[in-house]
């Protein structure tokens, strides 16, 4: 169900991230990257303190990405276990593939990571309220359906493939950063002859704005994360 943490091995990598650019910020937090070379797929999260888990899944083959923010609910309110939000965009080839992620090693696991380039904010209007037909949802992701599960209260929201719904008047904001992750890999010369060989990886940091319409502004309850 794409829910529970990876455990170390040879397909997961444990990393521990800075949370904060500003180097006078010490606060971190762990994150996994799990790449499958079967289904095409590279899988980044990582949990808050107050619960909430990011995820963001990339499917190569459909050239997809899907970020979701799982946001635990209030029991007195008589909210679901979780809510959540799921947005569904255009891969725009910021990580390295599958295969690549699954090689990926640490001498240092301890050491925490900082991003060597920080690729800026990303805004995205997601206007459009997907209906859950199998159809519809496999056109973007095949993954799609159970990365965002009509049982956990999500929402999946895109930028295309569904009509605006004239009804939703007001706009909500929710900003989220994933501040290291492997968007490239490093190539160096041969000592000896021509050619190259691969060397290393280049580590990005991004934040995207997601804005979706909802029927009143009360309902914009999500805090900023």
């Amino acid at each position: 169900m794409f829910l529970s943490f990876c455990f170390p091995s040879h397909d997961c990598l444990i990393v521990n991230v800075r949370a904060n650019v500003d180097e006078s910020v010490s606060a971190y937090y762990r994150q996994d990257i799990l790449g499958n070379s079967s289904s095409e797929t590279v899988l980044i999260q990582y949990s808050l303190a107050d619960g909430s888990l990011i995820s963001q899944l990339t499917d190569f083959r459909m050239s997809s990405q899907i970020v979701r923010i799982l946001i635990p609910g209030e029991e007195e309110l008589d909210q679901p276990m979780y809510q959540g939000l799921c947005f569904v965009s255009s891969y725009g080839g910021d990580l390295i593939p599958p295969e690549a992620v699954m090689k990926l090693r640490q001498k240092h696991p301890a050491t925490l990571r900082i991003a060597e380039q920080d690729n800026g904010e990303i805004v995205q209007d997601s206007s459009l309220s997907l209906k859950r037909s199998p159809a519809r949802l496999a056109a973007l992701s095949t993954h799609l359906s159970q990365f965002c599960p009509p049982t956990q209260g999500n929402h999946i929201l895109s930028s295309h493939h569904e009509l605006y719904n004239p009804n939703l008047t007001c706009i909500c904001s929710l900003r989220i950063c994933f501040n290291w992750f492997p968007c490239a890999l490093k190539y160096c010369s041969n000592k000896e002859g021509e050619g190259e060989h691969r060397c290393g990886i280049k580590t990005c940091r991004k934040c995207m704005t997601y804005r979706y319409p909802v029927r009143s502004k009360n309902l914009c309850h999500w805090d900023e994360i």
